[in-house]
């Protein structure tokens, strides 16, 4: 009767230790996916992307590159306050922004948050979206600082930072002290390793 009671506690306590097991092995399949899906890429991997689609959308890539060390410091699994993902801080599916205003461009649906962590689609929807406001600002001598604008604070605000002449200034007329700041240090940053060339 002994035995016929150890095989009765034996299967008594099975279940519980069976569903932990399974709990356990979701969460392990789970975080194996989240890792795959938010893996972070060297600096080797994303300067190789930067490269290939800056020219594709034939953008400079120092300034590709200024603008993803000041947006995630090179880093593809970032996450901004409002929800802005990976390398180029795109906005999510669903808000007003780049992946959004790609989808609608070439009619087609806007990637999903998995999508915009890889940086292949990060990089390419990012270099699209600068180049197009880049090349809006073309006529005027700081059009760069008026992308930069766009792309930080959107199409409203550079507007209102345009210049009176085409030569004009572009700084001073920003009056969102972070979109200023921000201009100024991706400015520095490009300017520099223009120089190294």
């Amino acid at each position: 009767m002994a035995r016929r009671r150890k095989k009765k506690k034996f299967f008594k306590m099975r279940p519980p230790v069976m569903a932990a097991l399974v709990l356990l092995l979701i969460f392990l399949i789970a975080s194996g996916i989240w890792m795959l899906e938010h893996r972070r890429y060297t600096r080797q991997e994303i300067a190789a992307e930067i490269g290939r689609f800056s020219a594709k959308h034939r953008l400079p890539a120092a300034l590709v590159y200024s603008v993803v060390e000041q947006e995630s410091k090179f880093d593809s699994t970032a996450v901004g306050k409002a929800g802005e993902i990976g390398l180029m801080q795109l906005m999510p599916p669903g808000k007003p922004g780049a992946p959004e205003e790609w989808a609608r461009v070439f009619k087609t649906s806007c990637p999903s948050r998995r999508q915009l962590f890889k940086i292949d689609c990060n990089i390419n929807i990012g270099c699209w979206y600068l180049a197009r406001a880049l090349k809006k600002w073309r006529k005027y001598k700081h059009a760069t600082e008026l992308a930069l604008v766009e792309y930080n604070a959107g199409a409203k605000q550079a507007n209102l930072c345009k210049p009176e002449t085409l030569d004009g200034e572009v700084i001073p007329r920003i009056k969102i002290a972070s979109t200023k700041r921000y201009v100024i240090e991706i400015m520095e940053r490009y300017r520099a390793l223009e120089r190294r060339k």
